[in-house]
């Protein structure tokens, strides 16, 4: 998923022009980040200024019950373990279901593969700084609760850079079976059994476990969405203007994205006026912050606000920083890592019948 070159045409812009880069000045919108007049005064957008600037932030919002809302409306189902809260995981897509032929097989384990890709963009380099990190958790059935069994870490394009096991669940036997690939490791993975409540207490579900955690290389640059911001002043008053797009690349839409705009200490947020409804000030923080369900690939939003300055203290010529911070779930990782099955033994483990792969991301993307 790497950062895709200007398109010839915008779609999602009214006022996009053909042949031109989607993030140009052109394509902001219909009104336009427009540059303030000589007077002190807010600029007029021909007579519609207050149609575009129809909103203040709620400082009395709870943007987490927002934020937990779009879990209803976002695509995709749940993560695979129900018992799972963690809301970082719970847009995995089914990639795989593997099943075995041998009849000495037993058992089905759930694994999930979680991968975070951070970027920051610093305003001089043309393309993000990323780092990409996983973890792989895995939950066996009743019948393999506390019984050693094998999973093959596979890395056919070397996207991993530092691996490290858990050597509470996992041992690393790569050496003492044959291998299919140079590169794959292979674990013994051994899971806790749940203590029961109460002596008659059925058997539970063994423990969803966490295997492994790694870092992928530089060459693992994925962009799932794309951010601009530009900032105008005049002696009291402040634009600000954003625009996020999904990449069109993507394979899937970015679900339960959150928008936060870092106010600066001499600007006012809580009378900040904003073009899109639903902007939740937080004094504490100083952030005003959006919830966008949903964003399919290559739909792009754009957000202005409008601040005072201090009655006392004009603006200054150079316009302040605003950095912006996006996160969202994306229904895939990022690196070509898998997860298979192996027919290999060790001394006291059990072959696996059935074993499914879901895959989930996260962003985290700063821009500065």
């Amino acid at each position: 998923m790497a950062l895709e070159a200007p398109m010839a045409q915008n779609q999602n812009e009214p006022n996009a022009v053909a042949g031109t880069d989607p993030w140009s000045d052109k394509t902001w919108g219909k009104n336009g980040m427009v540059a303030f007049d000589s007077t002190d005064q807010a600029p007029s957008l021909d007579g519609k200024e207050e149609d575009v600037f129809a909103f203040q932030a709620d400082p009395h919002a709870d943007l987490e019950s927002q934020f937990l809302e779009t879990t209803s409306q976002a695509s995709g189902t749940g993560f695979l373990f129900s018992s799972d809260n963690n809301l970082f995981r719970q847009t995995g897509t089914e990639t795989a279901v593997e099943t075995g032929t041998s009849s000495s097989g037993i058992g089905r384990v759930q694994v999930a593969i979680h991968e975070q890709v951070s970027a920051l963009y610093d305003g001089v380099t043309e393309e993000p700084a990323c780092h990409v990190e996983g973890s792989i958790y895995v939950q066996p059935s009743r019948d393999l609760q506390a019984t050693p069994f094998l999973l093959v870490i596979r890395d056919l394009e070397n996207h991993v850079a530092h691996w490290k096991d858990w050597p509470s669940t996992c041992q690393n036997v790569s050496e003492q079976v044959p291998r299919q690939h140079r590169t794959d490791r292979v674990l013994q993975i051994t899971t806790r059994v749940p203590k029961a409540k109460t002596p008659t207490s059925t058997r539970l579900a063994a423990e969803e476990a966490l295997i492994g955690q790694y870092i992928c290389t530089d060459r693992v640059r994925p962009v799932p969405l794309l951010i601009k911001s530009r900032v105008v002043t005049n002696s009291r008053y402040c634009r600000v203007g954003f625009k996020v797009r999904a990449n069109p690349s993507n394979a899937l839409p970015l679900t339960r994205v959150v928008l936060l705009l870092a106010v600066p200490p001499h600007m006012e947020g809580r009378t900040a006026k904003m073009s899109r409804k639903g902007g939740v000030w937080d004094e504490l923080k100083r952030t005003i912050s959006w919830v966008i369900p949903q964003l399919e690939p290559g739909q792009a939003l754009e957000i202005q606000a409008q601040f005072e300055g201090p009655d006392d203290e004009p603006i200054l010529a150079t316009p302040p920083r605003f950095p912006i911070l996006a996160r969202g779930d994306y229904g895939q990782a990022f690196s070509s890592l898998s997860v298979k099955k192996t027919d290999a033994r060790v001394s006291g483990t059990q072959a696996i019948q059935t074993l499914q792969i879901n895959k989930s991301g996260r962003i985290l993307h700063r821009k500065v």
